[in-house]
């Protein structure tokens, strides 16, 4: 599968780059603030972060303490930086380097089907925070999220929380789990190599037609009753009925990032 049938395909199944505040950018202290607007790609609206431009004046809405609407450049104490939210252009280009990774795998279409609904779900489609590594250890000392800092990369691979611990999977064993995340090259391949080397034996041993028998194997749960083997189930029908064209990229998308026509 091409990159940029990949990104079409991320970007199909949602949601869209820069609109979330989990992915944080590292900024200057006094740099411009960004605000939530209304989009449309593809015939669909939704919400994504800009930056305010120079001569532009900010809405009301910025006025108002803590509306989730403007942000302003904020300082994270834990990691020792100010940063604010990702912005859609942002965002798109930090997909496109995901996309070229996840392309460079070569691995079937049926398998790339399963792993984008697993990064959807597991990932948040792709957060920042997820990707750099900064939503665990060895980032924080400590984490509000549920996993307490277990699970890894894109895939929420879940096999300790030490960065230093090996990768427990024949092809990758050279490999530590802190080289899962990072927001290079290098780091985004292993990111999301490992877990989709995962699904592709999964999908092997289910075979290709068994959604409920892949999600359960990689979630680690025996029922297909359970909310988030439904929701990914539900997902991966969508996913199922795309077609060609809705797995395509705009035209200012393609225009922007600099590639070729979709045909």
């Amino acid at each position: 599968m091409t990159p940029e049938a990949v990104l079409g395909l991320v970007l199909a199944v949602g949601p869209y780059p820069g609109g979330t505040l989990y992915s944080q950018t590292p900024v200057a202290k006094d740099a411009a603030l960004v605000i939530s607007t209304k989009r449309e790609d593809h015939g669909r609206s939704f919400k994504a972060y800009r930056l305010l431009a120079a001569d532009e004046a900010a809405p009301y809405a910025c006025t108002q303490r803590g509306n989730p609407v403007c942000r302003r450049p904020r300082r994270n104490v834990t990691l020792k930086r100010w940063e604010r939210p990702e912005t859609y252009w942002e965002g798109m280009e930090r997909y496109w380097g995901i996309a070229n990774a996840i392309s460079a795998t070569q691995t079937s279409s049926a398998v790339l089907d399963y792993a984008v609904v697993v990064f959807r779900h597991e990932s948040g489609m792709f957060r920042r925070d997820v990707h750099e590594g900064t939503n665990h250890r060895p980032y924080r000392r400590s984490t509000k999220h549920e996993d307490g800092g277990l699970a890894w990369s894109f895939g929420q691979i879940h096999w300790s929380t030490l960065p230093t611990a090996k990768i427990p999977i024949r092809g990758f064993k050279h490999l530590t789990l802190g080289e899962m995340v990072g927001l290079d090259d290098r780091s985004t391949s292993i990111g999301v190599s490992v877990p989709i080397e995962r699904l592709r034996r999964i999908v092997k041993r289910c075979g290709a037609t068994n959604p409920s028998c892949v999600f359960t194997s990689y979630g680690g749960t025996v029922s297909s009753r359970h909310p988030f083997i439904k929701a990914r189930l539900a997902t991966y029908a969508r996913v199922r009925r795309l077609k060609k064209k809705d797995r395509t990229l705009s035209a200012k998308v393609r225009e922007a990032l600099g590639v070729g026509d979709n045909s």
